[in-house]
């Protein structure tokens, strides 16, 4: 398994409208007026910043400046959890999100140093195939960096509380479709309350057990939807969804059309 999925540099004037990666996104402003809007949150960048996008969050940039140049690498979360387990600081950055976690971090002191370990990524890419342990190393690298320089941003939690959460979302990754994942079902799993539960989640990742797990739902419809002629029906108990009104309404709020709309899309 590759670490690294994707390294793109580029150089260019297009705003980006709101979107989800099915990756974590560590995003290099390497020069350039932007502002990133990731969930209700928006950040003006004004000087070099990395920015750190789980593969939950929705996001857009839209670019006020005639220069802008940026590098961004795709993680794929399996590769996180992995990372994450050999330290901490991996799921520290693109797990959690409480309340007064900020997305942007600014680098100027080490901007010359990030941009060569991202164009040493970059072309070590192009090998990826053969020696992805190469483009792992780069990318330890980089995030070792930003670690040692910028400490406080990776915030260490040793509680029990955080161990129970990291399993209970990497239950629901694995199988979000999988009905037995309800908050009755986990809380006896876990030996606590349902309402214990669903606050310690919430403090950690940011959402509510049952919008992450609708979150990997919808992940699944919108693959089968594009790669697939299954009826939509077929394609909602795939999912993991009760019944058609409730999938329509909440996939509709996702991704701004109905699933039939967004078929349509990708069959033009």
């Amino acid at each position: 398994m590759q670490c690294v999925e994707e390294i793109v540099y580029c150089e260019n004037l297009q705003n980006l409208t709101l979107h989800r990666h099915s990756t974590h996104q560590l995003l290099f402003v390497k020069s350039g007026r932007v502002t990133v809007y990731i969930g209700e949150k928006a950040y003006p960048i004004h000087e070099p910043s990395v920015v750190f996008i789980s593969n939950l969050e929705n996001h857009r940039i839209v670019i006020h400046s005639m220069q802008y140049q940026r590098y961004y690498i795709n993680i794929s979360p399996q590769q996180v959890y992995q990372l994450a387990n050999q330290h901490f600081f991996y799921g520290s950055i693109f797990l959690n999100r409480p309340p007064q976690f900020s997305n942007v971090l600014p680098v100027g002191e080490i901007a010359r140093e990030l941009d060569c370990f991202m164009s040493l990524l970059l072309a070590e890419s192009a090998h990826a195939g053969e020696d992805a342990d190469s483009t792992l190393s780069i990318f330890k690298t980089i995030m070792l960096l930003l670690y040692h320089r910028y400490p406080d941003r990776f915030p260490k939690d040793d509680s029990v509380q955080s161990d129970m959460v990291m399993q209970i979302r990497r239950l629901i990754d694995e199988n979000p479709a999988n009905p037995a994942l309800s908050i009755e079902n986990l809380s006896r799993r876990f030996h606590i309350s349902p309402s214990h539960l669903s606050h310690s989640f919430k403090a950690v990742t940011g959402y509510s057990v049952r919008r992450y797990r609708m979150i990997g739902q919808t992940a699944i419809a919108k693959e089968l939807l594009k790669t697939t002629d299954q009826p939509i029906t077929q394609i909602i108990a795939a999912a993991g969804f009760s019944d058609m009104s409730n999938f329509s309404r909440y996939f509709k709020k996702e991704t701004g059309c109905t699933p039939t709309g967004y078929r349509a899309l990708y069959r033009r």
